[in-house]
């Protein structure tokens, strides 16, 4: 009779090895969660930290705005125990969030000054009649449009008001809950996207996965764009044209560069960005790992 020991060690083993077999690759495809009225929704769930530990699924997910979703929609998601909502007034009032009863909805405002060029971007693609090619070149060219994209995640990550928003979201993932937390703006790619950044950062991710998370959104967005592009094309946009609004509904190639070569060079990097504007105890970051991490 072989000895039982070495048996049970071996079926352990096993199962350790299966359990790192569930980590996934941030530009995955099956990372997207399909949903009929959610653009932009994933699970952070199988992302492989630095240490080798994963982020347990169904916990930690990220969207676009929850204006249009439906039944289906929320029994695909599962239980939502709270949803962080970083519009401002005005796009919440325009598209208010549909919850399921007894989900706690936090609006925590995200906002900098080029927002507004941002705002009347998505009040046109949004708006009840879907804008023209024309109209969708005369914004791209306006001399504010231009440079928003681009900067925009690191004036997330330097106003004062913002980084108070964005501790207010961590500091509310250091509570247990009972349902997955799902963050959200409006397409769910920038001031979402640096939320994120801030979540995998204190979970202990690499750059690397940083990075391509946040560039994940290119891929979610690819559809909506496609239609703007066509209209675009269309009417006569130049190259330039289409590389901008590209940007405006997908990532901008160097935002997330910009904005961590900012927290760098200001802050002395990501880690002390979490400690010093954020305000996470090492003890914070431990909870913060044992609450999401196997």
């Amino acid at each position: 009779m072989r000895p039982i020991l070495p048996i049970v060690l071996a079926a352990l083993l096993c199962c350790a090895c299966g359990t790192a077999h569930h980590a996934v690759q941030a530009d995955a495809p099956e990372r997207a969660i399909a949903l009929d009225g959610v653009m932009n929704a994933r699970d952070l769930g199988g992302l492989q930290m630095a240490d080798g530990r994963t982020i347990r699924g169904g916990k930690l997910l990220r969207s676009g705005n929850l204006s249009k979703a439906t039944a289906a929609d929320f029994r695909h998601i599962g239980k939502l125990a709270t949803v962080v909502d970083f519009r401002t007034a005005p796009e919440r009032g325009m598209s208010p969030d549909r919850l399921p009863q007894g989900t706690q909805y936090l609006p925590l405002t995200c906002s900098v000054g080029n927002m507004d060029n941002m705002k009347e971007f998505f009040s046109l693609v949004n708006g009840p009649q879907p804008p023209t090619g024309e109209q969708l070149i005369a914004f791209v060219r306006k001399p504010a449009t231009k440079d928003a994209a681009r900067v925009i995640v690191s004036e997330f990550a330097t106003t004062p008001a913002n980084q108070v928003v964005y501790a207010k979201f961590l500091h509310t993932l250091l509570e247990p809950h009972d349902g997955a937390v799902l963050w959200h703006c409006t397409f769910g790619k920038d001031r979402t996207g640096f939320g994120t950044v801030l979540v995998l950062a204190a979970l202990g991710a690499d750059r690397a996965t940083i990075e391509a998370d946040h560039a994940y959104s290119q891929r979610a967005l690819q559809a909506r764009l496609a239609g703007l592009v066509s209209k675009m094309s269309a009417a006569g946009a130049t190259r330039e044209d289409l590389d901008t609004v590209t940007a405006m509904v997908g990532i901008h190639p160097a935002s997330l560069k910009y904005a961590l070569d900012v927290i760098d060079s200001r802050y002395g990097g990501l880690q002390s960005y979490l400690r010093n504007q954020m305000h996470l105890s090492e003890q914070d970051i431990q909870t913060l790992r044992n609450l999401y991490l196997d």
